[in-house]
């Protein structure tokens, strides 16, 4: 073979094959990106990414209360597909199906009763806008001078303002009379216009919403095994174990949180409307509902939900106690004072437990930074949101300083725990008094079934001896009454003619 096909070829002078390292090595740099380029592409996704999400931003909490709503029906559906054998898309289905259900329930039956509540509630508007406004002008007045020990002080530029202010707030204003109503006529269509086209389209818009999340929930329900499978997917092998206890961290921070949510805004609002109907205060059951709504906000919610009860309590009074309305508007905040210590420290740890372990003053601060933020949205999942950051956060924290995040220990089954001696002692209790129990009543049957079959059998005899009884009286009465009603009849005609020609010979005298 000639020297230059031997140069230009893989084969050696004595003609075997040589490996084809230049031809690899040039390969490779071409298919290969330099750490530079990879930096820049890591950057243009990471601002692709927050580009999206500031273009959509109007969509995420749509998408985020779809992927909560499909997390909350996730165990349905994988009940259905593991153990009625049904195709995933037929379980998603039925539980939607359910879920549209029991909301149309809700409605139906809920809204007549929160209308029959409030109807029974009796709150007079303008007659607590008065009393609020007297009671303040009264206030006022008490502070305009102030004196303590040898310290006086004239808060006179501060109260007069104010009570020139409440003055112009008098019952006129609060009630309107007929000349003023027709005076504000015009602009009181222009208002009211304004006021329908907002209403239309505020509906609009929530039924839309509600729509797309629907869409977007069933959707992510139907993919959730996808889903699951590509975040496996991106992530590196070796980090497989430690995200999924991260995953199963998170999940259990959410479903303590929402599915105990539910709970305590039953609870809450059953006690403040037993409480509340028991002291006397009119619209108990108005209360209990705004009580078990305004729970799902932490914190802030139980306070916003006592203040319109003090208000009425200052106003109305109770109906069964025999104070006064001062002291029982103090008796309601102290009612819902307990109720609030009874939540925070008796119910609150057994109902949704210690997934969220995050200080009030911070869920306070986050409520309102989410409120801020997004709204009602931001304000319901503030919570929830922090305990997840403070998962995040300890995770981050401890592959900085090299510790394990989550040691063996937490990570293995735990067996079951033995009852605590409280519980086995609570348990015997409840045994015993449920047999004792049913032993008094089967005992208090014996003893009377004997004397209510003989007061039954009295009964009987005593209703066949009255029958006939009965019957001849009545008889007697209707016949007595078709004899005297045509004389009542001619009575009154003779009594209304007279009547008649007195008031003709008035008039025409």
């Amino acid at each position: 073979m000639p020297a230059s096909s031997i140069i230009f070829s893989n084969l050696s002078p004595d003609g075997t094959q040589l490996p084809n390292t230049g031809n690899t090595m040039t390969q490779n740099s071409r298919t290969q990106w330099s750490p530079s380029t990879k930096r820049i592409v890591v950057i243009a996704c990471v601002l692709i990414a927050l580009l999206v999400l500031y273009l959509g931003r109007s969509l995420i909490p749509f998408i985020v209360l779809a992927g909560i709503l499909a997390f909350l029906l996730d165990p349905i559906v994988t009940f259905l597909c593991q153990f009625a054998r049904s195709p995933r898309w037929a379980a998603v289905v039925f539980a939607y199906i359910m879920l549209l259900v029991v909301l149309a329930l809700i409605i139906l039956v809920g809204t007549p009763a929160l209308l029959d509540a409030i109807r029974q509630a009796n709150i007079d508007l303008p007659r607590l806008v008065i009393h609020i406004v007297t009671e303040l002008r009264r206030w006022l007045e008490s502070i305009r001078f102030v004196q303590f020990m040898d310290f006086s002080a004239d808060l006179s530029p501060i109260v007069d303002p104010a009570l020139e202010a409440l003055n112009g707030v008098v019952p006129q204003r609060v009630i309107p009379s007929p000349e003023r109503i027709l005076e504000s006529l015009p602009s009181a269509v222009e208002i009211a216009t304004g006021f329908a086209s907002t209403v239309v389209s505020t509906v609009l818009s929530a039924i839309l919403a509600f729509i797309f999340t629907l869409i977007y929930s069933i959707y992510l329900s139907l993919d959730m095994p996808r889903i699951s499978q590509w975040i496996l997917e991106v992530i590196p092998p070796t980090y497989h174990e430690e995200m999924s206890q991260l995953g199963r961290m998170i999940r259990q921070v959410w479903i303590a949180y929402l599915r105990g949510q539910i709970l305590l805004c039953g609870i809450i609002g059953m006690a403040v409307g037993l409480g509340t109907a028991v002291l006397g205060l009119r619209g108990a059951v108005l209360l209990g509902i705004l009580a078990g709504i305004l729970e799902v906000l932490p914190t802030i919610g139980p306070v916003t939900a006592a203040i319109p009860a003090v208000i009425m309590a200052l106003v109305q009074g109770s109906t069964v106690l025999p104070v006064s309305n001062f002291f029982f508007a103090v008796l309601v905040a102290l009612f819902y004072w307990v109720i609030q210590q009874l939540e925070n420290n008796i119910i609150v740890p057994r109902v949704i437990g210690n997934a969220i372990r995050v200080h009030p003053i911070l869920v306070m601060a986050a409520v309102v930074i989410g409120a801020s933020v997004a709204g009602i949205f931001g304000a319901l999942t503030a919570s929830p949101v922090l305990a997840t950051g403070r998962v995040l956060a300890h995770y981050v924290y401890c592959k900085l300083l090299d510790i394990p995040p989550f040691p063996l220990e937490q990570t293995v089954v735990a067996p079951a725990a033995e009852r605590s001696p409280f519980t086995r002692l609570s348990r015997a209790w409840f045994v015993d008094a449920y047999v004792r129990t049913t032993h008094t009543l089967m005992q208090l049957y014996r003893t009377l079934f004997p004397v209510v079959r003989q007061i039954a059998l009295l009964m009987a005899y005593l209703a066949a001896w009255l029958w006939p009884r009965l019957v001849r009286m009545t008889i007697w009465s209707w016949s007595a009454l078709r004899r005297t009603l045509p004389r009542v009849y001619a009575a009154a005609m003779h009594a209304a003619t007279n009547l008649y020609l007195s008031v003709r010979r008035v008039m025409s005298t």
